[in-house]
Formats: structure tokens, sequence, C-alpha cells
């Protein structure tokens, strides 16, 4: 569905945070043999996680997808890019915290999550004012290093 909604709508990259986000939740499933609370806060942070994630990717590839005809976000409207960087990037703060307020991890979890949300929301922030391609590409680097941190917060809280 993701892949041919391309051509249709920019909504195609919420559709395709779903499949994305669906990993932890197998991994989950395989460790504990349900889908509990804990899956899907996994499922959360990732979906979230996507979304300024990918914007970054598309505000650096948008020529790309506006010559080959498809109607990503950074194509249709840049300016909606730029909100919908932000707005997930605040979203994924609260959604991080998640994990505390379902036990599965503790305060020491919750000062780094938010530590590292309001660093991504910073970088976030920089990219929607200067609309720059190294920005994107600084949004971008910021994300990747984001997912891997918090995990490992969440495996440091544990131990």
């Amino acid at each position: 569905v993701y892949t041919p909604m391309k051509r249709v709508s920019w909504f195609n990259t919420t559709v395709g945070a779903i499949p994305g986000a669906l990993p932890p939740m197998c991994g989950w499933a395989a460790a504990s043999g349900n889908l509990n609370v804990g899956a899907w806060v996994l499922f959360a942070i990732l979906f979230v996680w996507q979304h300024p994630h990918f914007y970054a990717i598309a505000w650096m590839c948008k020529d790309d997808y506006r010559n080959a005809g498809l109607k990503m976000l950074s194509v249709v409207s840049p300016a909606g890019t730029f909100r919908q960087t932000i707005i997930y990037s605040v979203i994924l703060i609260g959604i991080s915290v998640l994990p505390v307020i379902t036990g599965m991890a503790g305060h020491r979890y919750a000062v780094g999550a938010v530590v590292l949300g309001l660093a991504m929301l910073a970088v976030a922030l920089v990219f929607a004012r200067t609309k720059t391609l190294l920005d994107a590409r600084r949004l971008l680097k910021a994300s990747v290093i984001y997912l891997p941190l918090l995990v490992g917060l969440m495996i440091l809280d544990r131990l």
C-alpha cells in the first residue's frame, strides 16, 4: 500500500510508518508470547520516530520525488514538511516517556529520554528554520543516533 500510495497522497509516510514500526512488536511477541502494552509502546515510539527521520530524507530527495511524480509532503507542501517534522518531534518526547508510565523503565530512563527528545527537537527546529539540505542531513543523523541511544537507555535502566 505504501509504495503505490506515493503517487496518490503525501499521507503515504504515515501509512508506511505502520509496517516500519512492526518489527519490535514481532520481537516482543516472539520473546514473550503476547502483544501486551510493552509491544504497543515500542510500536508507538518507532511509529512516531519515523516521521522526523523520513521527512529529513524526503527533503533531501525532494527533487527526485518531484521528477518521479511522487506526492511526497516535501513536494506538495514544503511548509507542511517542516510543520509535521516539528509536530512529530514534540510528540516523540511524550511518547518516549510511555515506558516509564507503563513500568517498562524507571526515572533514569525518563530523564535521558526527555534530554534525547529535546536534543532531537532542537535539531528539527533548526532544520525547520533554515530549510537547508545540510540541516536535513543533521536531522537524519540525529534521528539515527537517537533511536539506539533511547533503546540503550531502556536496557541500562533495567540493569
